[in-house]
């Protein structure tokens, strides 16, 4: 995962003004890293969390009366539950438009198609599957707002893929990239926004090496980013989930106040080492305080951590993940970064559930623990892009373990939230 850099002089010393150019010349300068990949950004294991992590699942969440709970007594846990068999399959097909190439599987080859063939059933309820034409009649004059990484544009495209059946969506615009978009569905005067934030704290991206990517990172954790913050009156929805691209194989420079007050891999002893889980842990707090703080009240839905499966590597390493069937309830619980992330999301919630005023529209969206049992719903060699490594210097295809396949197992979290919108 390459050690960490030599000592720079060019940042023994700093201030308030931290981002002049010189500065920022100096810093690049003693960069040096190991390649940016497409699915780079998540690279759990090279990571240390200086919080314990402990076996087992996190418990789950209580927090005071009238305050948004995961677990409430006389009501069904949704996401404690196990997956069985469906024989009807997906809810919709391969053709549909909006899937990204990547998340195609099918399209890139993928024969075994077993996967789609499972639903998602609550230990102690059943929940019906998604219904687009209620859910859009319920959402009539609504804007939902999804803010986050590449997990989220999962989430965004099957859930535009679903409400399809019911009315074809129509693409209102988008960035340069792709990666942030906004649909309509007209007849309802429904919009739905994918917002590219993959910190949802304000970040600053430089290159030192444009040809290989190596990047060094800024990350305001007290400042939520501008793409989401700046709309955020506009959203009646906001459903944000981050932290994999925290885990990146880059240096992090993390900034309060625009001054620097901790990094992370950045081979100087002139600021203090911070964990990952520290940095990530102010980010989900000072969003939480943003979203109390604001007089407008929208719903803001939590979800957490995505969990990945490689096996025998990670994406680097020829790690694969070609299981063909879900884990049963309890098998598997996942990997030790995952769990401690998921915690972290866990503790932050309930402490914005604790903050008063408004924080009753907060929801949390606990996907870890129904994806974590899904090993053989990622692309893992059937993302569109396998045998693109010759291109990257690499002798062997990279696998996709982080992302997952549509249709497929991401469609169930579109099924969990008509019925955590709509019926609680």
């Amino acid at each position: 995962m390459g050690s960490d850099l030599e000592e720079c002089p060019g940042l023994r010393h700093h201030g308030n003004q931290f981002l002049t150019k010189l500065f920022i010349s100096g810093l690049l300068l003693c960069a040096s890293f190991t390649l940016f990949y497409y699915f780079n950004e998540y690279s759990a294991v090279s990571r240390t969390l200086s919080a314990a992590v402990e076996s087992g699942s996190s418990a789950s969440v209580h927090v005071g009366e009238g305050k948004p709970q995961r677990d409430t007594s006389g009501k069904c846990d949704l996401f404690n539950g196990e997956w069985i068999p469906n024989p009807f399959g997906a809810a919709y097909t391969s053709s549909c438009r909006f899937i990204a190439h990547n998340q195609n599987c099918i399209r890139s080859g993928r024969s075994n198609t077993s996967y789609i063939n499972w639903r998602w059933k609550p230990q102690d309820c059943d929940v019906p599957l998604f219904d687009p034409d209620k859910f859009l009649s319920a959402m009539r004059n609504k804007v939902w707002a999804f803010v986050g990484d590449s997990i989220f544009r999962n989430f965004a495209e099957s859930f535009i893929c679903l409400l399809s059946k019911a009315e074809e969506a129509v693409e209102l615009s988008h960035d340069e990239d792709y990666e942030s978009k906004v649909w309509r569905f007209p007849s309802y005067n429904f919009t739905v926004s994918l917002i590219w934030s993959p910190f949802v704290s304000k970040a600053e991206m430089y290159n030192y090496d444009v040809s290989e990517m190596h990047s060094v990172f800024l990350l305001h954790t007290d400042v939520p980013d501008a793409k989401w913050a700046d709309q955020y009156s506009t959203f009646d929805y906001v459903v944000v989930g981050s932290g994999h691209w925290y885990l990146k194989n880059s240096t992090f420079f993390y900034l309060e106040k625009n001054t620097i007050v901790g990094c992370h891999y950045c081979g100087t002893r002139s600021f203090p080492e911070m964990g990952v889980d520290a940095a990530y842990r102010k980010m989900l707090g000072s969003v939480f305080r943003f979203v109390a703080s604001s007089a407008h009240k929208p719903v803001v839905i939590l979800r957490t951590w995505s969990p990945e499966h490689y096996e025998n590597g990670e994406w680097n390493s020829r790690g694969t993940c070609n299981r063909a069937t879900p884990y049963r309830r309890g098998e598997y619980d996942g990997k030790e970064v995952g769990r401690a992330m998921r915690r972290i999301e866990l503790e932050e919630f309930e402490r914005a559930a604790l903050m008063g005023e408004g924080s009753a529209r907060l929801k949390l969206f606990d996907i870890y623990q129904l994806m974590v049992l899904r090993p053989d719903a990622h692309p893992d060699r059937y993302w569109g892009g396998a045998q693109q490594v010759v291109k990257r210097k690499r002798q062997w295809p990279v696998h996709d373990c982080l992302h997952w396949c549509l249709p497929g197992a991401a469609d169930a979290w579109s099924d969990l939230m008509m019925e955590l919108v709509l019926n609680e």
